[in-house]
């Protein structure tokens, strides 16, 4: 039981987000050092029974923890704590402990009872410290073989802390896609007539390679076939959009939607226009690039980025994929103006983009 609920500890502990230090002390394997995302550096010190009584235990948190200028990141540790966490069925003597528990470098001592799973603690000490009270009864309930329910692992689950929160590029994304709208609108667009979205730098097949006019592959992403087509883009970058500007930071996110809404225009110019004089736009190449950056990354991390679901993207894809069933209904927003290419070349490359900042935070950063 022991060797399994280290193990198990082990596997929680970095599903959740927390950075483990190897323990370069070979010899004593139930140590375990980690980091949660708020610089609170712990060390875990986990026994089965007292033959090491509490002071030897608290004598060893010491001699680690005196020694942390030697631990990576050591400049970025907000507060030092010694958790010494004992797993088995006895019920401990706490008198001998119960001085321990300081300000600055604390021993915390926690019982772990086999048989129930209860933890419990000297009476000045915590039972509540970093979210590690969850995450050690899922590691027990995980080493006695017991499925931990998926609501369950989620609610325990890191998330990822707030960056921004207004979302002011969100709201200046949208903005920019409705006044341009009202401007073709104002100068005379309707329904199922292209020369205004052209003429605004629609996305046209002869005119971007054979006159040179590559600025279309850019600006195509700001110009919309009517309102039901700026709504439909316009509720995805409020939903995915958001989410990745409130959690990952504006600079990224500005940069997934125009990387993304440029190779979703490149797959539409050279696949779904090939031999086609239509004319292409919209920001759905982007939007399909945020959804697919936000799975990459919370795929990679194992960290939720907000309240975001597969319920939630599941939702938004059916809505547009029943939605251009229906000719005629939403406007224009025919079988024939889907632009499926768009789609697709937007989710890959934000795939890749959001896989790779996963990568980076998860391996990189927290080293």
């Amino acid at each position: 039981m022991f060797s399994k609920f280290c193990a198990s500890l082990h596997s929680t502990l970095t599903q959740s987000g927390f950075v483990l230090i190897p323990n370069t002390d070979n010899s004593k394997r139930w140590l375990m050092q980690a980091m949660d995302n708020s610089s609170n550096f712990i060390l875990f010190i986990v026994v089965d029974n007292l033959n090491s009584n509490w002071d030897e235990l608290h004598a060893e948190s010491l001699r680690y923890n005196l020694n942390i200028e030697s631990t990576p990141k050591a400049d970025t540790i907000r507060s030092i704590t010694t958790l010494c966490l004992l797993v088995n069925g006895d019920i401990p003597h706490w008198d001998d402990v119960a001085g321990y528990y300081g300000e600055y470098i604390n021993s915390v001592f926690w019982h772990i009872n086999t048989e129930t799973g209860k933890i419990s603690a000297p009476a000045s000490h915590p039972t509540k410290l970093f979210g590690l009270h969850s995450k050690i009864n899922t590691a027990f309930l995980r080493a006695n073989g017991n499925e931990v329910e998926e609501t369950e692992y989620k609610k325990h689950q890191t998330e990822v802390p707030l960056k921004n929160s207004f979302p002011v590029v969100t709201i200046g994304l949208i903005v920019v896609n409705l006044i341009v709208l009202l401007i073709m609108y104002h100068a005379g667009y309707r329904a199922g007539y292209n020369r205004i979205p052209f003429e605004f730098g629609g996305l046209h097949r002869n005119t971007v390679i054979y006159e040179g006019e590559w600025y279309r592959l850019f600006t195509s992403m700001f110009i919309h076939f009517g309102f039901q087509h700026f709504f439909s883009n316009a509720v995805g970058i409020l939903i995915f959009g958001m989410r990745i500007e409130q959690f990952l930071g504006r600079v990224f996110y500005l940069l997934v939607y125009l990387v993304t809404g440029l190779v979703g225009a490149l797959f539409s110019l050279f696949v779904t226009l090939v031999n086609s004089n239509a004319v292409s736009a919209g920001a759905s190449g982007s939007v399909y690039g945020l959804i697919g950056a936000l799975l990459a990354f919370t795929f990679i991390t194992k960290r939720r980025v907000g309240s975001l679901s597969w319920v939630l993207i599941g939702m938004y894809v059916g809505f547009g994929l029943i939605s251009s069933q229906f000719t005629g209904i939403f406007d224009d927003n025919t079988i024939s103006n889907i632009d499926n290419m768009a789609h697709l070349g937007g989710a890959l490359a934000g795939i890749v983009m959001g896989g790779v900042y996963g990568w980076y935070a998860t391996y990189v950063k927290s080293e």
